[in-house]
Order: structure tokens, then C-alpha cells, then sequence
């Protein structure tokens, strides 16, 4: 257990060295948003950045690369007791607005698999905040939320510490988590709190799905609406960096094959099974990898070829 656990460590790290060595260079040629509730499409559409300045007057600057899911926090005024603001990523729909081919809203009882991987950077960031991931799920879907929020707390700094009560300690992904739990009166909030903080993470979230569910924080008939990734910040916050971002969510009626989530598999999905391309990832990959021998090869290549033109109705 002790190699496999290691063996696995060194490849989360291998990989999250190699996505910052790809973003360094785009740092450069970021655009800069200050306005409160400054958003922008990125990747094509496939991801959104939102500055989300939302419980605070105090100015907040982000730099962003439309060519990539890096962003920064370069200013911030925030200094108070209270969330000021959530900088952040999104892929799926945020309070009834939605990004392109995200494969959500999809109700929890029929999520197989849900991996993301996130490399960030503090840069040593003064003040109090945390760097989480969230999902938040509503009753009927694609709605505002009204269901529950979901957060996965990787890092964090000052004092920061999640609402509600404490229920527990869980491992999940190689990490532990103290968990915790608010019924409020618009949502539930569900906040999984890593016990020594990490810069990168390659997770499944339908583990924490299940991990709720089992306790009773979730309810299977809800919808998933969305993922998103950023900094929880009441003070300071500057340096604060996402140094890249994926995510995915795969249903039970996902049609093999049809990356792009466009209802066919064609040669725009061929495209991006060539960037996986015997990629060795047990995480990311676990609706590809139908043999599950972590790499994507011919097997995986020979089902996509049997649904080739296939639509989903």
C-alpha cells in the first residue's frame, strides 16, 4: 500500500509540474478585469472566468489568458470579517448562465465520474482566504441553486475556516478531510477541509457526492450544476494564482466517445482522444478507460471507432 500510495504521489506531482510549466509563458499576455462582476469565456467557451466580487464594495483586479485557464489575483482592497469575494473558474451553469458541451446540470444519481484536476500557486498571499473547489446543485436543474453547495478546500490561510459544524474526518483521493455540514435556509453547505494543505490535486468529486450522500447531505434526486474553482477571499488575497484547471463530469447515457459534448462522435472528438493519447491517468480517465489499466491506447481507440457518427437523440 505504502509503494502504491507513493508511486501515486509522484505522478500527481510529475503531472502538476508539467501543467505549470505550460502556463508560465501566459502570464504575459493576460488581460486584466477589475469590475465587480467582470466575466470572460475562455478555452472557446468551454470554461468561464468571473472576477465575482460579491460580498464587498472593495476593488479586486484578476489577470486572465483567454488561450488557457490560468488566472491571478494582481489587486485587492478586501479586508473584512466576512467572504468578500470568489475569483473563480467555471465550467456548466452559475445561477442560470452556462458555458458550452459542459454535460450539466446532470442529476447526482446518474454522475459515474466527475474528475478534476487543479494546480494553483499562493505566492506567499498575506491575509485570510482559502483556495476551493465547489459545485453547487439545485432541485430541477440549470436553475439558481437551491439545493445544496459542495466545497472542496485544498488550501488555505489566516484563520479561514468553513461554516457550519464539524461531522468528521474522511480519506478520500490520498487525503484526509474534516468535514462539515450548515442547514441554512436557501441550501445546505457541505465543506470538505484538507488536513495539510496541497498546490495541486487530481480528484474524482463524485467521491465527496457519494461521501454526502451516504450522510445524508445530498439528496441522489438533486442536479449537479456546475464546477468551479477559485480563491474564498476576506482579506488581501493578492497573489493568489490558478495555474490551471480541468474538469469533467460523465453520466450513465454518455455516449463513448463524444468528448466534446456535442452529441456526436466525430473527428472533432478524434481530435481530442489524440491528446490523450496513451496518457497513464487512473483520475481523469476512468469513464475512458473502459479496462481499466490506466492508459488510453487502441482498446479505448476501437470503441470510439464503433460509435463513430453515432448521435445521442
Amino acid at each position: 500500500m505504502k509503494e502504491i500510495t507513493e508511486t501515486w504521489s509522484i505522478k500527481v506531482i510529475i503531472a502538476c509540474m508539467f501543467l505549470y510549466s505550460i502556463i508560465l509563458p501566459y502570464a504575459a499576455q493576460a488581460d486584466v478585469f477589475c469590475g465587480r462582476w467582470d466575466t470572460i469565456d475562455v478555452l472557446g467557451g468551454e470554461y468561464r472566468i468571473l472576477n465575482n466580487v460579491w460580498g464587498a464594495t472593495t476593488t479586486q483586479c484578476i489577470e486572465v489568458d483567454p488561450s488557457s485557464t490560468y488566472f491571478s489575483v494582481i489587486y485587492s482592497e478586501h479586508d473584512q470579517s466576512g467572504v468578500a469575494s470568489y475569483p473563480f473558474i467555471l465550467k456548466g451553469y452559475h445561477w442560470g448562465s452556462g458555458t458550452s458541451n459542459s454535460g450539466m446540470p446532470v442529476k447526482v444519481s446518474k454522475v459515474v465520474t466527475a474528475p478534476f484536476t487543479w494546480s494553483v500557486d499562493p505566492n506567499g498571499a498575506a491575509g485570510t482566504w482559502n483556495i476551493a473547489y465547489e459545485s453547487w446543485f439545485s432541485i430541477n436543474g440549470g436553475t439558481e441553486p437551491d439545493a445544496g453547495e459542495l466545497m472542496v478546500w485544498i488550501n488555505y490561510a489566516g484563520g479561514a475556516w468553513p461554516a457550519g459544524s464539524y461531522q468528521g474526518t474522511v480519506s478520500i483521493g490520498g487525503h484526509s478531510w474534516d468535514v462539515y455540514f450548515a442547514d441554512w435556509a436557501d441550501w445546505d453547505y457541505i465543506a470538505y477541509k484538507i488536513t495539510s494543505p496541497t498546490d495541486c490535486v487530481n480528484l474524482d468529486f463524485k467521491d465527496f457526492i457519494d461521501d454526502s450522500v451516504s450522510r445524508g447531505f445530498i439528496n441522489p434526486s438533486w442536479y449537479m450544476d456546475n464546477m468551479e474553482a477559485g480563491f474564498e477571499i476576506w482579506r488581501d488575497g493578492k497573489g493568489l494564482t490558478t495555474n490551471s484547471f480541468s474538469g469533467s463530469v460523465y453520466d450513465d447515457e454518455w455516449l463513448y466517445g463524444d468528448l466534446t459534448r456535442d452529441n456526436i462522435v466525430n473527428f472533432a472528438d478524434l481530435y481530442e482522444f489524440s491528446l490523450i493519447w496513451l496518457d497513464s491517468d487512473c483520475v481523469n480517465y476512468k469513464m475512458l478507460d473502459l479496462n481499466e489499466d490506466c492508459i488510453i491506447n487502441f482498446y479505448e481507440f476501437s470503441l470510439l471507432a464503433q460509435n463513430w457518427l453515432k448521435e445521442v437523440q
